[in-house]
């Protein structure tokens, strides 16, 4: 073997034996790499998204109200009771953003002895590590603050981060969900959504894995004839949750039926995801 293969043997081999033995870093080849960077450019990511989202929503159902206010010749001060969507205003805006790694090795060496002319034995040995981490983050908005009291941003934001995230500067599909729900909805069936809420889950999957597989032959043995004798993989679960619906906004949190959707996602969640802790609300002002 040439000098320049032995050495990409060896770091690739020092690579896989990590995976399993030590809790896995959140950002992609994580020496050096900041963690709390990393997750606060996803949860900027995530914010001007949905932000973004409202605002169009909201700017396109007072667009239409104009618009009928105008074919009926009403006054300026009277203009507000022709949005179809005006409650949307009074709602609020649940999320959880819930980051999972596991990162698994395994070793498998085996031994095959030859004993011409009728007799083979073979043996082996199959070991594996695996760490799994899980991190778990909630958050909360008003509709009305997004969509009045914030400017609106510069999507994809321009943020200097760690590779780690799909969910950073991605299509989430927010602004078309609201889109298809909130202006389709017709006056007549208005109540059971408002009394209702609506939910929007993304998740992001990634699975990474390499192996080694030397193997060396002599007259009557056989070592590592087939099996892989090193192997690593890195899974990346990455999921958003967001459920929006009417609010208590003293505390801060959704009521009725939109709180059970967003209960039920997080459950769902943790169960897939073997998380026995949901994390606190994080008010974001």
């Amino acid at each position: 073997m040439t000098k320049p293969g032995a050495i990409v043997l060896l770091v690739l081999a020092v690579m896989l034996t990590g995976c399993g033995t030590y809790v896995p870093g959140i950002p992609e080849f994580a020496l050096g790499a900041s963690t709390q960077r990393l997750v606060q450019v996803i949860l900027d990511s995530i914010h001007c998204e949905i932000k973004n989202s409202i605002q169009w929503v909201v700017r396109k159902d007072i667009e239409y109200a104009e618009i009928k206010a105008n074919a009926e010749g009403a006054p300026p001060y009277d203009r507000e009771k022709y949005r179809n969507a005006k409650w949307f205003d009074d709602w609020g805006l649940q999320g959880a953003l819930t980051l999972t790694i596991k990162e698994t090795t395994t070793f498998n060496p085996t031994i095959t002895g030859i004993f011409p002319p009728f007799f083979k034995l073979g043996a082996g040995l199959n070991e594996s590590a695996q760490a799994t981490r899980s991190e778990v983050l909630n958050f909360y908005y008003n509709v009305y603050d997004l969509a009045y009291k914030e400017t609106s941003c510069k999507f994809p934001i321009e943020e200097d981060h760690p590779i780690g995230s799909l969910l950073i500067n991605s299509n989430l599909g927010l602004r078309e969900w609201l889109e298809s729900i909130i202006l389709a909805v017709q006056a007549g069936s208005t109540q059971l959504l408002v009394d209702q809420g609506i939910t929007h889950t993304v998740e992001f999957q990634i699975v990474s894995s390499a192996d080694i597989t030397p193997n060396w032959n002599f007259p009557s043995i056989m070592i590592n004839a087939s099996a892989k004798l090193l192997s690593g993989m890195r899974d990346r679960l990455h999921e958003l949750l967001v459920t929006l619906g009417p609010v208590d906004k003293e505390k801060k949190l959704l009521v009725g039926p939109a709180a059970g959707q967003f209960l039920a996602g997080q459950i769902g969640s943790a169960i897939s995801n073997r998380v026995t802790v949901v994390g606190p609300t994080v008010v974001v002002p």
